[in-house]
């Protein structure tokens, strides 16, 4: 069994769709297979990883889909509480990107990445190439948490995801 070079990671909603899109569905698509790569890898540990948030968590819920519940349940280690410095932070972000022009990204993806910052976690891994893994959106992350001293997070999809976790 291969070790593990971070400690904790978030893990976006879209990821486990990708996961069950690979296999339940048989997607092909790069997302869905990187995704199953990453989540497979992480299911064989025996240590846990992840860590999910209470945004995540609903986003989970709301879908509907008692395996996509299932797998979040399987995969998670426990589940970052909302706070005020969360919201705040979350705010932040959200009006950075608001200010940059950045319309897509919503407060819930603010919210994910402030509770992934806040947590310690190293990386957030998500497959949403509108939002998280914009280069834009980062650099706004990236200064919020320069300015108020908060160790940023590493963005990044799951194929380089699992290059950095299990390199």
């Amino acid at each position: 069994m291969k070790k593990t070079k971070i400690a904790s990671v978030v893990i976006d909603t879209n990821v486990y769709g990708w996961y069950l899109s690979y296999t339940l569905d048989g997607s092909r698509r790069n997302e869905a297979v990187n995704s199953y790569n990453l989540l497979s890898k992480i299911l064989e540990l025996k240590k846990p990883l992840v860590l999910g948030t209470d945004t995540i968590e609903r986003e989970i819920r709301d879908a509907g889909r008692p395996e996509l519940a299932q797998l979040f349940s399987s995969v998670v280690k426990g589940i970052i509480k909302k706070s005020r410095n969360i919201d705040e932070l979350a705010k932040n972000y959200y009006d950075s990107c608001k200010k940059e022009s950045l319309r897509l990204v919503t407060i819930d993806d603010c919210e994910i990445a402030a509770a992934a910052a806040m947590s310690g976690a190293r990386i957030l891994v998500t497959e949403n190439r509108r939002t998280f893994n914009n280069p834009r959106v980062a650099k706004e992350i990236e200064k919020a948490n320069v300015a108020k001293k908060i160790r940023s997070i590493k963005l990044m999809d799951s194929k380089n995801a699992l290059g950095e976790i299990f390199a």
